[in-house]
């Protein structure tokens, strides 16, 4: 058994394919190292940051209550050690 802590990971996104889709690929790395909680708008995940530890967000730029800088700025407000990766679908 490993003494290793999971990286709690947070994915904001609203597309449940989407969402779907990264917790199949984050699946293939062994469970125990990661525990993925999902959150389908900004204010849901700001909400939940507010309340629980999480080491990394996967944020998908085009959300229903946020986009863009304004929901990277929403997240960092909150927790501006916190890591972000981005997460689009646009080619610009």
């Amino acid at each position: 058994m490993s003494s290793t802590k999971p990286i709690h990971v947070l994915l904001v996104e609203d597309n449940p394919g989407d969402a779907r889709l990264v917790e199949i690929m984050l699946n293939e790395v062994q469970q125990h190292l990661i525990t993925l909680h999902h959150a389908s708008s900004l204010a849901t995940a700001q909400n939940f940051l507010q309340l629980n530890h999480i080491d990394l967000v996967l944020l998908d730029l085009s959300l229903p209550d946020g986009s863009g800088l304004d929901s990277i700025n929403k997240i960092q407000f909150i927790n501006n050690a916190l890591a972000i990766i981005i997460l689009t679908g646009l080619n610009d």
